[in-house]
């Protein structure tokens, strides 16, 4: 229990570390259940409406205040949120309720500045510590429902605890979460029922980068402990380092300085335990192969290291029987191509370059009969070097028809997959395969049971997440296409149940915006990944041709969907009454409007260094600020946008009609004004990014 006493004089102030920080715990929910309230127009005109008739009613001398409630929450975890509006002007009052505890929190804000000018803990009973993790979860929620969280100003003590190990009960809280989502974790990969990560769990993980450590540290100790590397426990440990690593990731690309540094001191870290007294290999090398599978880059000293350790194990370059490695990785493999690949590419990992090259072409010449059919899946290798001595082995394996039907059938499937510079010896490979007499096996037939494609977030990221037959069972995959990335990543679950497929499938549905898709939809966007990937000098995740594989996907080739020419396609099956200067015009003039949906439109904000730099130099609230923005931040990406704009479109309209959200006509006549070049600073919705991207970032 924690008293919260009228604040003393200055002179007798005594600091208490839990009070005063569930105060600004409380402080912070406040704010954001007001930021997310009025970012809602409905919301803000009916507290206009109420204060212009019973809130301006004189209220009897010393009678209680008039309070009109403008908007609840209402969590799955037992807690309630309501924002209370007072009768005077600017005034509410937050209030929480918990079975652990209750809160109220006065505040002043002003609704057309989106700022608290003031604001303090009326009431507080019950359970500070509970309060503390229940107000950062319910606030991580509405900031990342709304996508306006203010990245900088997270960067205050509560925020550096976050990224940081302090001691204390904060730290414990977080220990202890990260317990909970473990054990439920493992639980599902032992086959036992329930749910795994919950939707608050994802919330918790990305608000509070700095469980990275309590989640590294709780791998080291259940590895020490002796748990063996099939143990579904000590497997949702790893599971949970490499989603947590990869949630860092998605911020390092956005320059955020914090995210690089993590990244550098985990690595830091590692080398440290390298040099250190007692480091077990085995569980060292599962902390880089957890970079790797985050698609982070391992640094060179890291490498280093791992050949060292495993020189001094007796397993480097010197002692390792290369063929009885190969042979043990096959085993582990279990005969699978894909799957013998994905151990063959965590051992590349643990190896400097030229190890890893030479070991790929010791592949091409191994007795092995199931690495014939992996050779033509190293081509999909992280690194370039490995690619590039694939080929050349592959060359040499087809000239001399050692390259099966199933081999070949993947060589061209991958080949326009593959940087321009890598294509050559394959092209030269499939040559000679066909000289040689290799027939190229076909493709499965493929069926598709279901498709679903989530909302373009302001990143540019979009999910197809779909069902397919695999066998007599069924497969779930995800693929996860980035603007001006690819193909980012690849998830697949294979032999499971219809049951459980459709259950994995909607719980998708239930936690992000998505509609139905045809198999088209999915075709061209993956196309136009690949293109993207191809052009930036990135190959796709091998999972990639294994989905196209059970899907029958031969038609994925990387291949440019032009957001100039989608555009006259779109206008193109347009009514003429739509198309008239005047509907056009209509259309842009209302284009602030495509962002009131809060899955569509809230997250579509400018977040990299140049858009921070630009708001720390200009007031929140300034004209300016919107100006700069739009000059120097939105207009120099005018093409992305137009992208993105084309993208949600053509979304829209594969998703069919949807009453509660947006036309494609709208999009596709919003896209066609920012691609003819009209002034940003005369369209609406490019006037509303900024505004968010200033909100974000004020």
């Amino acid at each position: 229990m924690v008293s919260l006493p009228t604040p003393p004089s200055e002179s007798s102030w005594t600091a208490n570390p839990v009070r005063d920080f569930l105060c600004y715990r409380l402080v912070r929910l406040a704010v954001c259940a007001l930021d997310a309230s009025f970012t809602d127009p409905e919301v803000e005109a009916e507290y206009r409406r109420w204060q212009k008739s019973a809130a301006r009613k004189r209220r009897p001398r010393g009678g209680a205040d008039v309070l009109r409630e403008i908007r609840s929450w209402e969590r799955p975890g037992g807690y309630t949120m309501r924002v209370l509006a007072q009768s005077k002007w600017g005034e509410f009052v937050v209030a929480v309720e918990e079975e652990d505890f209750r809160a109220e929190v006065m505040a002043i804000y002003d609704i057309e500045a989106f700022d608290v000018t003031a604001a303090g803990v009326e009431s507080f009973t019950g359970d500070a510590v509970k309060a503390i993790e229940v107000a950062h979860r319910f606030a991580t929620m509405l900031e990342i429902e709304a996508d306006a969280a203010d990245e900088d100003e997270d960067m205050t003590p509560e925020f550096q605890f976050g990224v940081g190990t302090a001691d204390g009960p904060l730290q414990e809280i977080i220990r202890d979460r990260v317990e909970s989502i473990v054990a439920r974790l493992a639980g599902v990969l032992a086959g036992r029922p329930g749910e795994g990560i919950l939707a608050e769990d994802e919330h918790f993980l990305v608000a509070t980068p700095g469980a990275l450590w309590a989640i590294r540290d709780g791998f080291i100790a259940r590895a020490r402990a002796g748990l063996s590397a099939d143990s579904a426990v000590l497997s949702a440990w790893q599971n949970l380092l490499e989603k947590q690593l990869e949630e860092i990731r998605f911020k390092a690309e956005r320059k955020h300085a914090w995210a690089l540094d993590m990244i550098d001191r985990y690595q830091s870290d590692l080398l440290a335990m390298a040099r250190g007294p007692g480091v077990e290999i085995n569980t060292w090398q599962a902390l880089v192969i957890a970079l790797d599978r985050a698609k982070i880059q391992i640094r060179a000293d890291v490498r280093a290291a791992s050949l060292d350790l495993a020189s001094g194990a007796g397993r480097g370059p010197a002692a390792v029987d290369i063929m009885h490695s190969l042979e043990e990785i096959v085993e582990s493999g279990g005969g699978d191509p894909f799957r013998i690949a994905h151990h063959l590419f965590d051992a590349m990992t643990m190896m400097p370059p030229d190890f890893a090259n030479a070991g790929v072409m010791m592949i091409s010449e191994a007795p092995l009969p199931a690495l014939r059919d992996v050779l033509p899946l190293v081509l999909l290798a992280p690194e370039a070097a490995c690619r590039q001595a694939a080929g050349a082995a592959l060359e040499l394996m087809a000239a001399e028809k050692r390259l099966t039907p199933a081999g070949l059938r993947r060589l061209i499937a991958v080949r326009s997959w593959l940087p321009e510079a890598e294509r050559p010896t394959v092209d030269q490979a499939i040559r000679k395969a066909r000289l040689a007499g290799v027939d190229c096996a076909p493709w499965p037939a493929g069926q598709v049971r279901a498709l679903k494609a989530t909302v373009i977030d302001g990143s540019g990221c979009q999910s197809v997440v779909g069902l397919a037959k695999d066998d007599r069972r069924t497969l779930f995959t995800g693929i996860l296409l980035k603007q001006g990335f690819g193909v980012r990543d690849v998830m697949l679950e294979r032999g499971l149940s219809r049951r459980d497929a459709d259950a994995m499938l909607a719980s998708v549905a239930d936690r992000v915006l998505t509609l139905p898709v045809a198999r088209p939809y999915l075709d061209r966007m993956v196309q136009h990944a690949l293109w993207t990937g191809v052009a930036a000098g990135r190959v796709p995740p091998l999972e990639l041709l294994e989905v196209a594989e059970i899907m029958g996907a031969a038609e994925w080739r990387a291949q440019r969907l032009d957001a100039g020419v989608e555009i006259e396609q779109l206008l193109g099956q347009l009514t003429p009454a739509q198309l008239t200067p005047a509907a056009q015009a209509d259309a842009v003039k209302r284009s602030a409007d495509l962002l009131q949906h809060a899955e569509i439109g809230d997250s579509w904000f400018e977040d990299d260094e140049s858009a921070r730099q630009v708001c720390a130099a200009h007031s929140r609230t300034s004209k300016k600020l919107i100006a700069a923005l739009l000059a120097e931040v939105v207009e120099p990406r005018r093409d992305v946008w137009v992208e993105r704009l084309v993208w949600t479109a053509l979304w829209l309209k594969a998703g069919g009609a949807a009453p509660e959200l947006p036309s494609w006509v709208d999009y596709a006549l919003v896209a066609h004004a920012v691609h003819g070049g009209a002034p940003l600073a005369e369209i609406p919705l490019m006037i509303a990014i900024a505004k968010l991207t200033a909100t974000a970032h004020g």
